[in-house]
């Protein structure tokens, strides 16, 4: 498939995925809902060579497939998480074991994807998965672990201000299972304590938040890199770097994101959650921004890139029926753009020319 075949093949399944999901959900229909979000777990499961890290994968399952526990323990404990070796096993009980393994992980993303976006009663659940399979989806053919921990990790959020502190860590140690550095945001749940669902942020609030990461962005660095250098993290890059073609387009892309929603910040901070995904929104961007001279820090900023996702569909809410079509389709439009320059003209996560997967032998 060429590069520009692939690009209509991307942009016609996630169209398709999010308007059967949008469907199903406003219709009731379970089974829509299914099928949408099946779309993407196809290409997921179906693809040969796509993704970065796609052949490190496929040579870690063909090492750990059939291993019993122990054995993968002994050999192989410090290396990967239990959870890839729980989903090989898993993987290896049926016919086209290799597309199961792909498929069940994307099959876990989605599904915590969507399960907490209901969670969080959001009205445009439909444009938010849209976003994410421009946006965010093609990565997850890359980073599969923890792309599935850091959808895990969002429905644990979705607990926080209902006081779930034991159902919070036990998501967050599962997270855990498929990406150990998602460990790391334990002490999230007291930052989401701190913003209450109707919290509203005010002028002096954003001077403190300003002046705590601007220091963050000095001392950030050093911190996170000690603590992913001890003994349970010190595994924590285990496939082939992120590619970074796209890093500036996501970056400047990122920036954009925080600047449009801060002009529209009087008229979407009095919506539930605001204040709790602005600043999950903003430590997206300064990760991002710490991110450019370590590529640990980087990745980590993949946890927190659904909420501004989500705070993009809260601006179509403050405008009236007629006028919101517009704003969606600028939204959509803008995540078209972003896909079509960050994952095709700059190549990254390597999902250019999507290929489907015919012949397993030659990997």
């Amino acid at each position: 498939m060429s590069d520009y075949s692939s690009l209509i093949f991307y942009v016609i399944a996630f169209i398709l995925s999010a308007s059967i999901v949008g469907y199903g959900i406003k219709r009731g229909y379970k089974v829509a809902i299914a099928l949408g979000l099946a779309l993407p777990i196809a290409i997921s499961s179906l693809r040969f060579g796509v993704g970065t890290d796609y052949t490190s994968y496929v040579q870690t399952f063909k090492v750990i497939n059939g291993l019993g526990l122990s054995e993968f323990l002994r050999n192989f404990g410090d290396k990967y998480e239990i959870g890839i070796y729980a989903l090989a096993r898993i993987a290896s009980l049926f016919p086209y074991e290799l597309n199961i393994f792909f498929g069940l992980f994307s099959f876990g993303t989605l599904v915590f994807l969507y399960l907490g976006l209901k969670r969080y009663k959001l009205p445009y659940i439909w444009l938010v998965i849209l976003l994410y399979l421009f946006v965010l989806f093609p990565t997850s053919l890359n980073l599969v672990r923890q792309m599935l921990a850091a959808s895990i990790f969002f429905y644990a959020t979705s607990l926080i201000h209902q006081k779930k502190l034991w159902k919070y860590v036990l998501l967050v140690a599962f997270a855990g299972l498929f990406h150990k550095s998602a460990l790391l945001l334990l002490p999230v749940y007291f930052l989401g304590k701190a913003f209450s669902p109707m919290k509203i942020l005010r002028s002096r609030s954003m001077v403190v938040i300003g002046i705590v990461l601007s220091l963050l962005i000095v001392a950030g660095p050093p911190i996170v890199t000690s603590l992913l250098n001890i003994s349970v993290f010190e595994k924590y890059d285990k496939y082939q770097t992120i590619s970074q073609p796209s890093a500036g387009i996501v970056l400047t892309a990122k920036l954009a994101t925080l600047g449009i929603i801060t002009i529209f910040l009087r008229r979407i901070r009095q919506y539930p959650y605001f204040a709790f995904f602005y600043i999950m929104t903003t430590i997206e961007v300064l990760v991002l921004i710490l991110g450019l001279s370590s590529i640990d820090l980087s990745r980590f900023s993949i946890y927190f890139s659904i909420f501004p996702l989500i705070l993009l569909t809260y601006i179509a809410r403050t405008f009236d029926k007629r006028s919101r079509f517009i704003i969606f389709t600028i939204i959509i439009l803008y995540s078209m753009l972003f896909f079509w320059a960050s994952y095709l003209l700059k190549g990254g996560s390597e999902i250019f020319p999507y290929q489907f997967l015919i012949n397993r032998e030659s990997i």
